[in-house]
């Protein structure tokens, strides 16, 4: 399986200098904290992603996949992206991620599912601006029981 998203994010066609109306503002939204003009440099994002699945045997599966995004410098003139890593100046700086994954699935019985899988991932760039690290390993283990 494979597949690909092409995001191009702008500015919204009306004038809004107060930002967007909500149906909260004024209760739980501020006035004019919805923000009209995030993207005066539209933000071009590109997202690829693929992985495969394959059964070993009838109660156990094998899948993994890799996932990569990148996104363009869309600070608006005349600031300018400065930094690197989790120390970039912007998130609107051009960055991306890519990530690996596993996973291994077990059927003991009927309706109980064994599972285990990791996700290994990085961030670049203005993708990482705010990140705490850089690089990330989500294990994950588990059952399901299904009725």
């Amino acid at each position: 399986m494979t597949g690909y998203v092409y995001s191009r994010t702008v500015n919204p066609s009306g004038f809004y200098p107060f930002g967007l109306p909500t149906i909260a503002e004024g209760i739980v939204v501020p006035p004019g904290a919805v923000t009209s003009n995030a993207y005066d440099v539209p933000r071009l994002l590109n997202t690829m992603w693929t992985g495969l699945r394959y059964a070993v045997l009838d109660n156990v599966n094998l899948a993994a996949g890799v996932y990569w995004q990148t996104q363009n410098d869309y600070l608006a003139p005349p600031a300018t992206c400065a930094g690197s890593g989790t120390a970039t100046s912007s998130g609107k700086c051009a960055g991306g991620r890519y990530s690996y994954s596993f996973m291994v699935t077990y059927r003991p019985v009927r309706r109980i599912t064994l599972y285990a899988g990791v996700m290994a991932s990085n961030v670049y760039g203005g993708v990482a601006s705010g990140y705490l690290h850089s690089q990330n390993i989500d294990p994950t283990i588990g059952a399901r029981l299904e009725f």
